[in-house]
């Protein structure tokens, strides 16, 4: 399979997704709950039939697992080597109270490891991608002055892991000439930071529970930084942040895509007892974990 070009195409389905979430988001939307008391909107709904629509152009053969959508029964999915695994939208709280820090996550398994992850933050015009071995990116609609501060040269070219990526990887789809609403800006590679001595622990707004602040403070010197939904992951890729431990609820839909391109990025998600946080379970939740650069492990 060639990931590159799948990535290309994935990349396409997650704008059109995020333009579609963003239009919701800029309405009076309706914010409905689900049997587990968390919310869902439209938005929600919509992201995900976009989404599985469009991977099952791309790869009629790959099954699906989404949050939003029906799920395989336990004696089906334990047959699938490998599969799609979306979360329409992390963060479906920070969607409703528009703080902006909710993401749409499009992530590939194979053999319970993520290896290709799409991660777009459609309210802060943002987006992640990574392939395994290969790299990670980020991109936003800064432009070009970013990107060449970046170290791309003016054609939109970069070099991440002995792969030249052309424009085909930087650049967002264009439609009739006309940038998108969401899905425009320069990509550039991106990867983990060496940590400075103060480390940047990046926590989430709303699940910052005793466990998660006991080994924040076990850290020695640090600062702690917030982030909502799969960004946290993003910015430890991205070199802003270092670690981003994890002692509460979460399910595998929450991270894949994002530990993918953490992955990609030089970085890890391992859980408390070391061991690497693995996919396609029977019981979806994860256990609890630690995502930071191999520094860490």
């Amino acid at each position: 399979m060639d990931y590159s070009d799948l990535l290309r195409e994935v990349i396409k389905v997650a704008d059109e997704a995020s333009n579609k979430v963003l239009q919701i988001y800029h309405t009076d939307f309706q914010v409905n709950y689900k049997e587990d008391e968390s919310p869902i909107t439209a938005a929600d709904v919509a992201s995900h039939e976009i989404i599985v629509k469009g991977l099952r152009n791309i790869s009629p053969h790959i099954p699906i697992l989404s949050e939003e959508g029906l799920q395989a029964p336990w004696e089906e999915r334990r047959q699938w080597q490998r599969f799609w695994l979306l979360d329409p939208i992390d963060g479906t709280k920070d969607f409703t109270q528009r703080t902006g820090e909710f993401t749409v996550n499009i992530a590939l398994i194979e053999n319970g490891e993520p290896v290709l992850g799409v991660v777009t933050a459609p309210a802060l015009d943002e987006a992640f991608w990574g392939i395994k071995g290969i790299g990670a990116w980020k991109r936003d609609g800064r432009g070009q002055a970013h990107a060449e501060e970046h170290g791309q040269d003016s054609r939109g070219q970069a070099q991440s892991g002995g792969q030249a990526l052309t424009e085909e990887h930087g650049q967002a789809p264009q439609s009739g000439g006309q940038a998108q609403p969401f899905g425009h800006g320069q990509a550039h590679p991106i990867e983990v930071a060496v940590p400075p001595s103060t480390r940047r622990v990046v926590a989430s707004k709303n699940h910052l529970n005793e466990e998660t602040r006991a080994f924040i403070d076990s850290l020695g010197a640090h600062e702690t930084l917030q982030a909502g939904s799969s960004l946290k992951f993003c910015r430890i890729a991205e070199g802003a942040a270092d670690i981003y431990p994890r002692m509460g609820p979460t399910s595998e839909w929450d991270t894949g895509a994002a530990h993918a391109v953490l992955l990609a990025a030089g970085g890890n998600v391992h859980t408390l007892e070391g061991k690497p946080l693995r996919y396609g379970k029977e019981d979806v939740l994860n256990p609890h974990f630690i995502a930071a650069g191999n520094w860490y492990f």
